[in-house]
């Protein structure tokens, strides 16, 4: 037995009406879910939905102002249906129509704003307008979302149109949902265009007449030499006058204006207005001699009185009329323009440059021959106490000349080498072969490169470096050294010297190189040798012939280092003594040692000191010890005479012991201490057992130790085991 407890209707305005149905359960087991039917007759059902085990369900879909028929059948877990319910009669209701409206908008032109009350559904979410130019026929539509107005542009100026809405939800956009308005979109204001030519810009200046409450935002200008045929076209912004440029001199123009709105609808064209484009006022040249640069002139202008002009175009060429070259100025009525040819007359005349780029010539042409400039007249002579040639030559006054550059070779007219020499008129060339004629001239440079003629051609011949004197002497700072000090070079080029040396008279197979000193250390020689010596200049070509005589010197052998060798028990070790070794620029020593004679497998650096404690050795072991000596470029000293020595063993320790305890007498803890300090390495063990033994590293010294007491403060718990200790040296 089923009842149909109630019915209830969602609130809704469009196609998608809907209803809900409420029932109790069956009280029959196994009920698995419900089957609802309904239709437009009564006990006639065309449709069916079946839910879960529910006791209400919505039904959706349903038509507007139309009467349906409902009855609830049960379903068990094997598909049997029970008989249906009673029938339950519900009547959906129609759409709420929507209030449109339609008027003029001031946002732009040929447009209406468009505004509606919203619908009493909540399903709605947007709006479509839809329109056209014939009652009930719309071939457009706009969409808003979240909105009850909005703009709809593009229209036709003089044209009725026809407007109806409706409404969008979550079955798409429903059914005209409004009464039909319609409205006439009125013609857009007409314009009044004026052409005129201006006094003293180029171009065609335009006027016309702003239109008001339009959402104009700019204009675009069209215009071309033949009526009605607009070829260009400028978007001039929102305002009312314009100058339009890059127009022929003297050409007749044909202008018309339209209005564009935010949209990018754009009104129909202005009259035709028409004007003959201005030429750009005359721009008067000057042309003068440069003093900053050589064969170069300054030219300076009268600025145009075009606010558009922001450079000029400065045309030259050696023929009237004739411009093959041209120089760009920004920011300025002056400028210089170098690289002339000496001699020669040079055309120049001026064309401003705008935002149409460059314009046509706009001054009169101006003429200026280039002068010769002064001849340079070089001398070539022969230096006292300087290798090479000295240059001298006469300043060239008021061209701008930053540096002058030398050519030369070894024949008349052929220059295979070359030299800047900065602002000077006197100059040493350096890094000839001695005694060989070279052939000179000279040019001067100015700040932008050209360089002038070549000056007459001077001839010398180049003179040798003047000797160095060298001295070599024997040299406390190290061992098998030398210490090799010179006279100094006159030639000022020189900024450096290097030492050559070797064991054959003349030949030296070895240099070392010094710079800003007249004296240096040569050192690794080998003690009983002789060698040779020379030196040569270092300038900036490089390195230089030898330049002196030769001097020999034989490296004297060293003293020996003679070693004893004494073991010592306390503390352990083998104490090594030795002499000192004077005036040779010693450092340190170090001592090589081992347990087999002429095999030392271990060394030690001892510093500056002529005796040494070997220590952690093999007590009763023989050793066999030498010692060098060291300087300080790491010079080694061959081995001295072998000394040896037996290893004493380490003295017996005695462990002492102390007792801590509590107030109440009870012991806490315990001090193992040795009497006197243990030498050499030594370990502090633990046992239980007397077996396994493991080291102890709590306490001072941490249980083990060079040099140190031994001394370890051990806890005491009455309830651990017996703890045994044990200290070794090793």
């Amino acid at each position: 037995m089923f009842v149909i407890a109630g019915l209830g209707l969602a609130n809704r305005a469009h196609a998608s009406q809907s209803v809900e149905l409420t029932w109790i359960q069956s009280t029959s087991p196994n009920i698995v879910g419900y089957k609802v039917y309904y239709g437009t007759q009564s006990h006639q059902y065309s449709s069916s939905i079946t839910f879960a085990s529910v006791s209400e369900a919505t039904i959706s879909g349903l038509a507007d102002t139309q009467t349906y028929y409902f009855a609830v059948t049960a379903i068990d877990a094997s598909g049997d249906e029970s008989s249906p319910s009673g029938e339950a009669v519900y009547t959906t209701s129609g759409p709420v129509a929507l209030d449109l409206q339609v008027q003029s908008t001031t946002a732009a032109f040929q447009a209406v704003l468009v505004s509606w009350t919203p619908s009493s559904d909540p399903g709605v979410y947007g709006y479509a307008v839809n329109y056209g130019t014939q009652s009930e026929v719309y071939t457009n539509s706009a969409t808003y979302y979240g909105s009850t107005q909005g703009i709809i542009a593009g229209l036709a100026g003089g044209v009725t149109y026809y407007f109806a809405i409706s409404p969008i939800d979550s079955y798409g956009v429903e059914a005209v949902a409004s009464e039909e308005v319609s409205y006439t979109v009125p013609l857009p204001p007409s314009f009044a265009l004026q052409a005129q030519t201006p006094a003293d810009s180029p171009g065609v200046q335009l006027v016309w007449n702003a239109i008001q409450n339009e959402g104009i935002i700019s204009y675009n200008v069209y215009y071309g030499t033949q009526s009605g045929v607009y070829t260009y076209s400028q978007n001039c912004g929102d305002l009312n006058s314009f100058l339009v440029r890059g127009l022929n001199p003297g050409q007749v123009y044909y202008f018309v204006v339209t209005a564009v709105d935010a949209y990018g609808d754009e009104s129909p064209y202005s009259n035709e207005a028409v004007g003959t484009a201005a030429a750009a006022p005359g721009i008067q040249i000057q042309v003068q001699p440069a003093t900053t640069a050589m064969e170069a002139v300054n030219v300076s202008w009268t600025p145009s009185a075009d606010p558009d002009v922001y450079g000029y175009a400065v045309y030259y060429g050696t023929q009237s009329g004739v411009y093959n070259n041209y120089t760009s100025f920004y920011s300025g009525t002056e400028g210089m323009i170098a690289g002339l040819t000496a001699g020669l007359t040079y055309y120049f005349a001026i064309a401003p440059i705008d935002s149409f780029g460059l314009e046509p010539v706009a001054s009169s042409e101006v003429s200026y021959t280039i002068p010769i400039p002064e001849q340079l007249v070089v001398q070539a002579t022969t230096p006292a106490n300087s290798p090479g040639v000295q240059l001298t030559w006469n300043s060239i006054q008021n061209e701008g000349i930053v540096g002058y550059n030398v050519y030369y070779g070894t024949q008349s007219g052929v220059y295979t080498a070359s030299q800047s020499c900065g602002d000077v008129n006197t100059f040493v060339v350096l890094g000839l072969n001695p005694g060989q004629l070279y052939y000179f001239v000279v040019t001067s440079v100015d700040a932008y490169g050209n360089q002038s003629p070549y000056s007459n051609e001077a001839t010398g011949t180049a003179a040798a470096p003047p000797p160095v004197q060298i001295q070599v002497q024997g040299t406390t700072v190290a061992m098998q050294a030398v210490n090799v000090s010179w006279t100094p070079s006159p030639d000022p080029d020189v900024y450096g010297y290097a030492v050559y040396y070797g064991t054959q008279s003349g030949v030296y197979e070895n240099y070392d190189s010094f710079f800003s000193a007249t004296n240096g250390v040569i050192s690794g020689l080998d003690a009983g040798t002789t060698y040779y010596f020379a030196i040569a200049p270092i300038d900036s070509f490089g390195l230089e012939p030898v330049a002196s005589g030769e001097v020999s010197y034989t490296i004297p052998i060293p003293e020996p280092l003679v070693v004893q060798a004494t073991a010592q028990a306390n503390p352990p070790g083998v104490e090594l003594t030795w002499n000192a070794i004077t005036n040779e620029g010693i450092v340190s020593y170090n001592v090589y040692y081992g347990t087999e004679s002429g095999n030392y497998t271990a060394v030690t650096g001892c510093g500056d000191v002529t005796n040494f404690l070997v220590q952690g050795l093999n007590g009763g072991q023989t050793y066999y010890f030498a010692v060098t000596s060291v300087d300080g470029s790491g010079n080694e000293s061959p081995f001295s005479e072998e000394a040896s020595a037996v290893a004493p063993n380490p003295a017996q320790m005695i462990l002492q012991t102390q007792t801590f305890t509590d107030d109440n007498g009870q012991p806490y803890a315990m001090e193992i201490d040795t009497p006197s300090t243990v030498y050499g390495n030594w370990e502090m063990d633990y046992s239980t057992d007397l077996q396994n033994w493991t080291p102890y590293t709590y306490g001072y010294g941490y249980g083990t130790g060079d040099g140190y007491d031994v001394d370890a403060f051990v806890s005491i718990d009455p309830t651990q085991p017996q703890v045994f200790f044990r200290v070794i040296n090793y």
